[in-house]
């Protein structure tokens, strides 16, 4: 059993399956890709698709059965007796212990990718790491916003290849309404829409 269809159940999946074991994969949402999804919708990784594309197709080759729209509860690790699990579950949003944070006014990075129509006019993105940098390009490629990115490192975009974090960056110069705070601010600067990069992986 593998629990979790993002790209790293997806790929577990197909690696088991080749060592000639029967595989179940499992997923709470209603289709498989996880944040890969997510991930294609960003400016620039329209190619992600074709990871997810050709991930489905490995799996229909290999006959991994896949069940969708479905949460593993203990019950069904007890009840289906597979002979080994495979954790996939990928990773989850941590909101920051910051005063003043109003519930109402935060969305989480994929609530953003989903429903980029809910951004308001101006918004305050918490992280300027990879996901943060990225979350900034693509609301600015949906509509006209002013953006405050906010990290205590000196730079954004951290954590991503030079050569994908330079031509990020040229991107998000062209755009006058982004704003850097490379530095910790309190809590009273910010009293705009948050939106919450994902901070938190488990494996």
């Amino acid at each position: 059993m593998v629990a979790g269809a993002g790209p790293a159940g997806m790929e577990a999946a197909r690696v088991v399956a080749l060592q000639g074991h029967n595989v179940s994969l499992f997923d709470a949402a209603g289709d498989i890709g996880g944040k890969i999804v997510q991930s294609a919708l960003a400016p620039g990784k329209e190619s992600y698709l074709d990871v997810l594309a050709y991930l489905r197709r490995q799996l229909a080759r290999l006959q991994v059965k896949i069940y969708t729209g479905r949460r593993i509860t203990q019950n069904d690790i007890i009840d289906l007796a597979y002979d080994a699990i495979v954790v996939a579950t990928g990773s989850v949003d941590k909101t920051p212990a910051i005063a003043g944070l109003v519930p109402g006014k935060m969305m989480s990075t994929e609530s953003v990718f989903s429903h980029p129509e809910r951004v308001g006019d101006r918004a305050v993105i918490i992280g300027g790491g990879d996901v943060g940098a990225e979350l900034a390009h693509f609301i600015m490629s949906v509509r006209k916003v002013e953006i405050f990115i906010i990290d205590p490192q000196e730079h954004i975009a951290h954590g991503m290849p030079q050569d994908s974090r330079i031509c990020l960056l040229d991107e998000l110069k062209t755009d006058t309404q982004l704003h850097i705070i490379s530095r910790r601010v309190s809590a009273e600067l910010i009293t705009i829409r948050f939106f919450i990069p994902r901070t938190v992986a488990s494996a």
